[in-house]
């Protein structure tokens, strides 16, 4: 217990003003950094997007959608990924089948297909929200 204390009186020692020289303190100051390039997602590849389908293929899309989302919610992420698949294939505009995809194959243990599915997530939706979480 004693040391704890010990320990943080000589901490707070060293750290309080005047203590290091002045050369010191000016080393430890930092330029801010004001040309930051774009954030490029790792492992994607500029690939063109494929063209959309019919308004009947979005339809049956999101009807596919719905069964991947009662699949995963019943356990079965192979089901969910299978369908969701099918569905990224009719719907290839749709950026949350795309995610949505992209997290059923990492449920599955399949992280290079997951990351092809987070790039084609990042082409349709460059500015989304959660757009800088999915890039790292």
């Amino acid at each position: 217990m004693k040391w704890n204390s010990v320990l943080w009186a000589i901490s707070l020692a060293l750290l309080s003003p005047g203590v290091w020289p002045a050369e010191h303190a000016a080393a430890q100051q930092l330029a801010f950094r004001r040309d930051v390039p774009a954030p490029v997602a790792r492992g994607c590849t500029d690939v063109t997007a494929a063209p959309a389908g019919t308004a009947q293929d979005a339809a049956e899309a999101a009807r596919l959608l719905a069964s991947a989302r009662q699949a995963a919610l019943l356990g079965d992420p192979r089901a969910a990924e299978d369908l969701l698949a099918n569905a990224a294939a009719l719907d290839t505009a749709a950026a949350n089948i795309a995610f949505l995809h992209a997290r059923a194959l990492e449920e599955i243990g399949e992280p290079d297909r997951a990351v092809s599915e987070y790039c084609r997530y990042l082409r349709l939706a460059p500015d989304a929200q959660d757009a800088d979480d999915v890039r790292q």
